[in-house]
């Protein structure tokens, strides 16, 4: 089956061995606030992990009452996040000991066709302003999948740099990609595959990509940032990056069916500038299939076609109550008219935290195949945004493009109607002199109904904290 998810790496350093189910992640960071950043005080900054991890493995299996109790999946170990920079430099920043973070995420879905469990978790950490940058790693001896090349340990290293930003004196927020964890692609001795890799930066600032290294130089430390898949071990020679115009785009020939790891490095600059303002990694899979024979002939890609009942656009939103069920469907269809054989044989979602989704597509009206979605938010999303992407995969194993919208959580509101009937009765006197005189009085009365409709929030302060 076709399939794509996201995964996102970070230059993350932790040390420890289990078995082989990991498949990749994506680390990020951002400020906590708009808080002027200054050289020596203390700022919030958040910092978000996700990954992928196979979903046989008990310490990551995932089911849907794993999601609804927000239940935690990583490794048979609980690993650390851990400075990565020269001892001084993790005191100066005070990333010590006692503020390492968890590796272990909230469980937000889970994927049976690929087999794969999926997590998310956004932490706050509070530390001392440098002049300097300082790195943050993850680093594990023996985790990867069976691959067609390269594979055995992990490593995913951040660079974080909190120091104020030239244009606007704030924290710097670093770029992030959306990228799916899984990736199909075709593979042939005569195809390339072309994956264009998504970035964003919400500074505005130039982005670039390149592929991980087994020795890089980040804040005046020398780091490994992809130990057994780095490109010259994971993939063939043919592979390419090309970064420009805040874009990625990886073209490679895989000639062998099965898995293969990409492992990158985004990066954000001001302009004219070559030093890197922050550097995350994106690690993701590659799942390359056999081609030569397709199911049907239908061979354009599947689209998703709409999310009823709200139908937010691509990078639209929708407001949500907190504690309120909300409900929707998400449809696709084949990229064939009249194609009565290929078929939509899954999704591949990211989700917020708590939100449950039928397990496989159901047929609507052919072609459009779609899943439900669920999702009650609890109090301690209120105020907060999360971001639902999802791709449709069909029976060619050809993927639509991804399909991505906020939900923003709101408080719970109670409607009242009120209706009201006033009357006004009016009198008329009419007088008619000749030789007769005659009077005569009509009354009419008026009614009119007036209908109120007053909409209360049963919360009446929140702090907003918007989530990327």
């Amino acid at each position: 089956m076709i399939s794509l998810l996201r995964i996102f790496s970070i230059l993350i350093c932790i040390k420890s061995t289990f078995g082989a189910h990991f498949r990749g992640g994506v680390i990020s960071w951002r400020p906590a606030s708009n808080e002027p950043s200054v050289v020596g005080s203390k700022r919030m900054i958040i910092i978000d992990q996700r990954y992928a991890w196979s979903r046989s493995a008990t310490e990551s299996a995932c089911t849907a009452a794993t999601i609804l109790g927000f239940g935690l999946i990583g490794e048979s170990v609980i690993s650390l996040l851990t400075c990565e920079s020269v001892p001084g430099t993790c005191s100066s920043v005070q990333y010590t000991s006692s503020s390492r973070l968890s590796t272990y995420t909230t469980c937000t879905d889970f994927n049976t066709a690929l087999g794969m469990s999926f997590g998310q978790s956004s932490k706050t950490v509070n530390l001392t302003v440098t002049a300097g940058g300082f790195l943050v790693g993850y680093v594990v001896s023996a985790a990867w999948l069976s691959l067609q090349l390269g594979g055995g340990g992990w490593s995913m290293m951040m660079y974080i740099n909190m120091r104020p930003r030239a244009d606007n004196g704030l924290i710097n927020s670093s770029p992030t990609s959306n990228i799916q964890p899984v990736v199909y692609v075709p593979a042939g001795v005569n195809i390339t595959a072309i994956v264009d890799i998504p970035m964003a930066d919400d500074d505005g600032d130039i982005i670039q990509c390149r592929f991980a290294k087994s020795s890089s130089v980040l804040a005046g430390t020398t780091v490994n940032e992809c130990s057994g898949v780095c490109a010259t071990a994971a993939l063939p020679a043919s592979r390419q990056l090309i970064s420009g115009n805040n874009t990625c785009t990886l073209t490679v020939q895989l000639t062998s069916i099965g898995y293969y790891v990409v492992a990158i490095q985004i990066e954000d600059f001001v302009e004219n500038s070559t030093t890197p303002l922050s550097s995350i990694p994106v690690q993701f899979l590659l799942l390359s299939y056999d081609a030569s024979n397709p199911t049907t002939n239908c061979q354009t890609k599947p689209i998703i076609t709409s999310i009823p009942p709200d139908y937010p656009l691509v990078d639209g939103t929708v407001t949500v109550q907190v504690t309120v069920n909300y409900t929707a469907m998400v449809i696709a269809q084949t990229g064939c008219a009249g194609d009565t054989e290929t078929t939509i044989i899954n999704f591949i979602t990211s989700s917020p935290p708590g939100m449950v989704k039928t397990a496989a597509p159901f047929p609507v009206s052919s072609p459009q195949y779609a899943i439900n979605l669920t999702w009650a938010p609890t109090m301690d999303q209120l105020g907060k945004t999360y971001r639902f992407c999802a791709t449709a995969i069909d029976s060619n194993y050809y993927y639509s493009d991804q399909y991505c919208f906020d939900l923003i959580v709101g408080p719970k509101t109670t409607t009242t109607t009120t209706t009201s009937t006033t009357s006004t009765t009016s009198t008329s006197t009419t007088s008619t002199t000749s030789s007769t005189s005659t009077t005569s009085t009509s009354t009419t009365t008026t009614s009119a109904t007036t209908t109120t409709t007053t909409t209360t929030s049963e919360i009446y302060f929140q702090f907003i904290q918007l989530r990327r």
